[in-house]
């Protein structure tokens, strides 16, 4: 079952179910800085963002969280991101950005990949 949560706000459909977050997609970004903390673009209340939060924190894994929809510029950078690495944004969180890579979606093995890279 796919639930979509539409952020009026914003003017922006995030899709907050495993089917959409499940789906996992990364290259390199084009802006993206290949040094520094993990950056984790997401919401508050979707649990996969949480879940790789909590991951990335469980491994001592630096992190700068972004909310999506509570700060209009982060959206605007997520979208940025995604879209410079080559991917269709369709609504998917969380987006991670790890050592340069664009991840849509959290899946430890892939994150596992990136942070090993």
């Amino acid at each position: 079952m796919r639930l979509t949560v539409t952020v009026a706000a914003l003017g922006f459909a995030l899709a907050s179910s495993a089917a959409a977050c499940g789906s996992y997609r990364g290259r390199p970004a084009a802006n993206a800085s290949a040094e520094g903390p993990v950056m984790v673009f997401g919401t508050s209340w979707c649990a996969h963002t949480a879940e790789a939060r909590a991951y990335l924190g469980a491994h001592h894994v630096p992190l700068v969280f972004r909310d999506v929809e509570r700060d209009p510029e982060a959206m605007d950078e997520m979208q940025r991101l995604v879209q410079g690495a080559g991917l269709v944004y369709q609504g998917s969180i969380p987006v991670l950005v790890v050592r340069g890579r664009v991840l849509v979606g959290y899946d430890a093995h892939t994150l596992d990949d990136a942070l090993g890279e």
